[in-house]
């Protein structure tokens, strides 16, 4: 039988990050070298990182809206509508980063620009837009548990399906989640800015990305 460990997110991660996930070890089991198995699920990697994927392009797809970018806002919402019914696929995995990337620039340049004044119907699409960070940040914490109890072969290229996508998501998730902390980032900036009150569910789901 081949030898069973945890190599997702040792490979996937720096040092450094992995130490910090050992922080969410309380809640995962991480399963000893030449167990039968983690209690990690592939298929449950895929799924939350789908939603987390498509709550991250919800937020994007409100927070344009918001600051007058209402053309690309629809682009990234179908998007993420097609996303949180839980079909992902490498290639999809590219796309929603070139997405992200591109809309978080796009998003920086709005709430730099001082002349950016939220209206009535503004607020309200912004808000919406800091409930959905707050659900990818769950749903990435979520993810981040299930890669480290998950178990594979130390032969990453012969994997198939749901244990592939889940070794390519432990790869990308520091820097999804990086991505993530910028815009959370730059939204507290500008709710400071303009006295708007801070969203303390999004406080909250931000902590726990500290893993």
């Amino acid at each position: 039988m081949k030898k069973i460990f945890v190599v997702v997110v040792c490979l996937a991660l720096s040092s450094v990050a992995y130490a910090q996930l050992g922080g969410l070890g309380n809640k995962v089991k991480k399963a000893a070298p030449g167990s039968s198995g983690g209690s990690g699920s592939p298929e449950r990697v895929v799924r939350n990182y789908s939603e987390a994927s498509g709550h991250t392009l919800n937020a994007h797809a409100r927070l344009l809206s918001a600051v007058g970018l209402k053309d690309m806002a629809e682009e990234v919402r179908l998007k993420a509508e097609y996303l949180t019914q839980g079909t992902l696929s490498g290639k999809e995995m590219e796309e929603n980063e070139k997405i992200v990337t591109e809309s978080t620039k796009a998003l920086q340049e709005k709430f730099d620009d001082e002349k950016t004044v939220l209206d009535e119907e503004g607020k309200k699409e912004y808000n919406v837009g800091r409930k959905y960070l707050a659900k990818a940040s769950l749903s990435y914490t979520e993810t981040a548990l299930e890669i480290k109890g998950l178990n594979v072969t130390n032969n990453p290229a012969s994997m198939i399906g749901a244990a592939k996508l889940a070794y390519d998501i432990g790869r990308k998730l520091p820097s999804d989640t990086s991505r993530l902390k910028t815009v959370i980032g730059m939204v507290n900036d500008y709710s400071k800015a303009n006295n708007i009150e801070d969203d303390k569910e999004l406080e909250d789901a931000t902590s726990k990305l500290d893993f």
